[in-house]
C-alpha cells in the first residue's frame, strides 16, 4: 500500500467512526433537490474528509454535498468523495452503506477507498497495484472476481427498488438468472462483486454520479473485472457533467459482453 492509499484509507475509516457515532441516535435530514435524502451525518463525514484531504494533499475535491466548482477541471488530479454512499439504508438501519473516496487522473479513476464502517469492511485499490479486501480489521488479502461464466448460475445485485421495478424482473428472467439479492450502496455492490461473492450488476438511468463510481471502478477493475457504461465504454472522471446518463455494468468480466449483448433491446433509444 502507497502512503497516500494508506492515507486514503485512514481518513476513510475515520470518516466511518463519524457515521457510525451518528448511526442510533437522532440526527436531523433534509431533502435534496434531487428527492433523496441528505443528513446531519453526510455533512459531519464529508467536512472531516475534506479536511484531511486538504492537510496531506493539493487537489481539489469534488463531493456529493458540495457546490461544485468547475475550477476542477483545470486539475490534472482530482478527489472525488461520496461521503456517505447508501444514505436511504443509513436511515433504515440496513447496515449497508459506505464512504466512498476516490483520486481521478484526468479523466481515469486511479486510486479507491470503500469502506462500509457497521460491517467493518474496506475495499480499496490503486492503478496496477491490484485491490484488495479486509474484514473487521483482520488480515489484508487480494481481491479477485468471480469466475463465474453462466447467467443461470451468476448471482445478480439488484437495488433495493429494482426488484419492484417490471423492466429488471424482465430482464433477469430473460437471461435465465435463478439468483438475484438486493444491497444498498452502490459502491458497497461493486466492493462485493470484487471480492467474488457475487458477479454482475446494472443500472440504467442517471441515478448515480462521478461520486458513486470512482473508488469502485479502480477496485472492479484492479479486481479482474469491469465497470462501463450501458454502451460498453469506459466511465471518465472530471467531467463538466458528473451524471453517469448512460447507466452502468458492473461484472466479473467474464459476462460481460454477454450481459452488455442482452442490455441492449432495453436500452431507450
Amino acid at each position: 500500500m502507497s502512503k497516500d492509499l494508506e492515507k486514503v484509507v485512514e481518513i476513510a475509516k475515520g470518516a466511518g467512526a463519524i457515521l457510525l457515532d451518528f448511526y442510533d441516535r437522532d440526527y436531523s435530514t433534509q431533502e435534496k433537490d434531487n428527492n433523496t435524502p441528505v443528513t446531519e451525518a453526510d455533512f459531519a463525514a464529508e467536512k472531516y474528509i475534506k479536511e484531511e484531504l486538504n492537510k496531506s494533499f493539493s487537489y481539489p475535491i469534488l463531493s456529493e454535498e458540495t457546490v461544485d466548482n468547475m475550477d476542477r477541471l483545470k486539475s490534472e488530479y482530482l478527489w472525488i468523495v461520496d461521503p456517505m454512499d447508501g444514505t436511504k439504508d443509513f436511515i433504515s438501519k440496513s447496515g449497508e452503506f459506505t464512504v466512498v473516496v476516490g483520486l481521478a487522473r484526468k479523466s481515469e479513476s486511479i486510486l479507491g477507498v470503500v469502506y462500509n464502517p457497521f460491517s467493518k469492511q474496506l475495499f480499496f485499490a490503486e492503478k496496477g497495484g491490484g485491490a484488495f479486501f479486509q474484514e473487521r480489521d483482520g488480515e489484508i488479502k487480494p481481491a479477485h472476481v468471480s469466475g463465474t461464466i453462466d447467467f443461470s448460475k451468476a448471482t445478480f445485485l439488484v437495488s433495493r427498488s429494482g426488484l419492484t421495478s417490471t423492466r429488471t424482473v424482465e430482464i433477469l428472467e430473460e437471461l435465465g438468472v435463478k439468483d438475484s439479492v438486493p444491497v444498498g450502496s452502490f459502491a458497497y455492490k461493486v466492493g462485493l462483486i470484487a471480492i467474488g461473492k457475487f458477479d454482475t450488476y446494472f443500472s440504467f438511468g442517471s441515478l448515480a454520479s462521478e461520486w458513486d463510481t470512482c473508488a469502485p471502478d479502480i477496485i472492479i477493475r484492479e479486481a479482474g473485472g469491469e465497470m462501463t457504461d450501458l454502451y460498453g465504454d469506459p466511465l471518465l472522471y472530471n467531467q463538466e457533467n458528473v451524471k453517469r446518463e448512460k447507466g452502468m455494468v458492473i461484472t466479473n468480466g467474464a459476462l460481460h459482453q454477454d450481459l452488455l449483448s442482452s442490455l441492449k433491446p432495453y436500452i431507450k433509444a
